[in-house]
């Protein structure tokens, strides 16, 4: 699975790459307008002693949002141009 956020002036792009998925999640009300603004994300190890990452978000609406993704390998790229990502 890869996640590609596009920063707040377009200017580059974070991009998260999953390997070996074995559970994510979205807790997510109005995500029909968007994830929202990026508060904070957190990496830990699950019970199994796989590799999650919690990312919470701020939503349009006033409220927060989350995603939980656990893998057996995670890596993070910054792409400074998003045309050639």
């Amino acid at each position: 699975m890869v996640v590609k956020l596009l920063n707040a002036h377009s200017k580059g792009m974070i991009l998260f790459s999953y390997f070996g998925v074995r559970h994510h999640s979205l807790t997510c009300y109005q995500c029909d307008q968007g994830a929202g603004t990026w508060l904070r994300d957190e990496f830990s190890c699950s019970e199994d002693g796989l590799t999650k990452h919690r990312i919470a978000w701020h939503t349009t609406t006033g409220e927060n949002s989350q995603w939980t993704i656990e893998a057996d390998k995670i890596e993070f790229r910054w792409a400074s141009d998003p045309s050639h990502s």
